[in-house]
């Protein structure tokens, strides 16, 4: 049996905080009980999410990343000029959408697929925490606050960065242009 929500407003929790997406078209619980939620995209164009579509990050992080389409596709983002967003190793902190999830364990920063595969990997085993900072950059940091790896992107408060569905993980400027890839949508 099929049921079906209209404009249902999807409220996430997100580390103990509640934070609001933005309202969906439609909302349907499929047979193996798996939230699906179709909205319309920039495009007009009607895309799937299936939860759990997740985001724990520290309390430490000045803002909450907002869920929205960026391109038509389906992104946790987060804006530079907002404050910093943290990601513990130590806690397991991750985002995920669709077929990406980015995470800092074991002390390094990583883009798993949706089989739990590692696509992309930074970091030296011992990486404490990772920062997308106020200027726009995404840093590796150990205990001790040394940085062992930054995204190569100019520093800009202008700056976005994009968890997104396609197993992407996109820094954009303030025209949301790509400036810095992962280079894993598949």
């Amino acid at each position: 049996m099929k049921r079906t929500l209209r404009w249902l407003p999807v409220v996430l929790a997100l580390a103990g905080m509640v934070a609001t997406a933005t309202p969906v078209h439609a909302a349907a619980l499929g047979e193996n009980k798996t939230l699906v939620v179709t909205a319309p995209s920039e495009e007009g164009v009607g895309i799937q999410a299936f939860w759990p579509t997740t985001c724990q990050i520290s309390t430490a992080s000045k803002q909450l990343p907002t869920l929205r389409y960026v391109n038509g596709v389906l992104s946790w983002v987060v804006y530079a000029n907002l404050g910093d967003l943290w990601l513990y190793s130590s806690f397991g902190h991750f985002c995920s959408v669709g077929k990406t999830k980015f995470v800092n364990e074991n002390g390094f920063l990583r883009v798993r697929d949706e089989n739990n595969a590692v696509r992309w990997s930074k970091g030296d085993g011992v990486g404490h925490h990772t920062i997308y900072q106020g200027d726009g950059n995404l840093v590796v940091y150990r205990s001790n606050n040394t940085a062992i790896w930054g995204a190569p992107i100019p520093l800009s408060n202008g700056h976005r960065l994009a968890i997104q569905a396609d197993g992407n993980v996109v820094i954009y400027n303030s025209s949301w242009t790509a400036i810095w890839a992962t280079g894993t949508a598949h």
